[in-house]
């Protein structure tokens, strides 16, 4: 008997299968289906809202859960997805409450647990997101993800050891999992050791030579090595499965200016700034390779929305928004425009505190913008903690030459 497409039966089965594929979008239209013939059903309205949180689509997400605990207020698992697909669109006080709201059905449940970690895990707050985790494994020790999540929430709080010792022991529970081999290479390299971080590498693309993820942070790290022309062929393999993965670029033009291409290294950073999705470390380290390459005005664009803009990338990391900030002031500075730049020196202070860096730079502006009097306070202040640096004693002489000329006429 031929097959019926337009039964709720066969449409179910290939969602199911499809979905078990991890083609999401093509699951979530089939379990649609489902609903559209059979009407609404708990069940599968669960299976959608799944489907389309993997598929990037919590908003549709959160449309079907919200449904589903229209037709069942006492639904715990639509409560459950409901915290993840609230926290993905950034909604992290209604995760909250869904995550109150499913305990009052059930008191414990690993699930909702992930899901808070994850949502205190986006705001930044490491400690919250592993009291989480650590209370989900507790209930399940084999739920799936919790021993990585834990690793990283580790790594980004501080806690280096632990997250090294967790991460060697999820890798021995599971070798050939490449995300785990990628994240423990990253905390190698900031520790210090990238030698043992290109291993872990090569390891994972050994388990996926196509993995991409993979290839530019092994081509980060011969950087760090001083072997530019394996970074370049690393690079060049990612840029050829997708031009636009975000650092493949700035990887190309940091290779090219390590082997003496300035202009092979201009094109690839402007060819950066074109891309989308960096992280805040890779938009401070495009932009020091612009300051490099004394392409200032384009530095400055880079980081003007950053900092003085709606881009939230780095206003959303307290750190990195200083050290954008200083950048762009440094990129004003060389552009001649010292009255701006001491502007964003001095809301370099006002934001990140004493730091003797933007102090140096701060008087700087304000020699080149004529303000002696300044200049000479903000170093004699910046003297002060540092008596025998060597730059600054040099920035002090400068200083009061040019006011001994300004008076003598020479």
């Amino acid at each position: 008997m031929a097959v019926n497409p337009d039964q709720a039966e066969w449409w179910y089965g290939l969602g199911v299968t499809l979905d078990a594929m991890d083609r999401f979008p093509e699951a979530a239209e089939a379990f649609e289906k489902v609903i559209a013939q059979r009407g609404p059903d708990t069940s599968v309205m669960l299976q959608l809202s799944n489907a389309q949180i993997n598929a990037g689509q919590p908003e549709r997400a959160r449309q079907t859960l919200e449904r589903t605990l229209e037709l069942d207020r006492q639904c715990e698992a639509a409560y459950c997805q409901h915290i993840l697909a609230c926290a993905l669109m950034g909604d992290h006080d209604e995760a909250e409450v869904s995550f109150y709201l499913a305990r009052q059905i059930t008191e414990a449940c690993p699930a909702c647990l992930d899901h808070l970690g994850r949502s205190f895990a986006m705001r930044r707050d490491h400690n919250r997101s592993i009291a989480c985790w650590q209370a989900a494994r507790q209930l399940d020790p084999g739920y799936p993800g919790l021993g990585a999540n834990l690793a990283r929430a580790y790594q980004r709080s501080g806690q280096p050891h632990r997250a090294l010792a967790l991460y060697m022991h999820e890798l021995r529970q599971d070798p050939g999992n490449r995300q785990l081999l990628i994240d423990l290479a990253s905390l190698l390299c900031e520790q210090g050791r990238p030698v043992e971080a290109s291993e872990k590498l090569r390891r994972a693309l050994e388990l996926d030579a196509l993995d991409i993820e993979a290839m530019v942070a092994l081509g980060d790290v011969y950087l760090t090595l001083g072997q530019p022309e394996l970074a370049r062929k690393r690079f060049s393999q990612a840029a050829g499965l997708e031009r636009g993965w975000p650092g493949v670029q700035l990887g190309l033009a940091s290779a090219c200016l390590a082997m003496g291409d300035t202009p092979g290294a201009i094109r690839h950073a402007v060819a950066e700034m074109a891309t989308d999705g960096q992280s805040p470390k890779q938009a401070l380290q495009l932009a020091n390779l612009l300051l490099q390459l004394r392409e200032h005005g384009r530095a400055a664009d880079w980081l003007g929305p950053m900092v003085e803009g709606n881009d939230p990338l780095l206003i959303d990391e307290p750190d990195a928004y200083v050290k954008g900030l200083h950048l762009l002031g440094l990129a004003r500075l060389s552009l001649g425009e010292a009255k701006a730049a001491a502007v964003t020196f001095r809301r370099v202070l006002r934001v990140g505190g004493h730091n003797d860096l933007a102090l140096r730079s701060l008087a700087e502006a304000y020699l080149q913008s004529g303000r002696l009097a300044r200049a000479s306070a903000i170093c004699r202040a910046a003297l002060r903690d540092k008596p025998l640096d060597r730059s600054l004693c040099k920035l002090s002489r400068r200083i009061r030459l040019t006011a001994l000329r300004s008076r003598t006429g020479f």
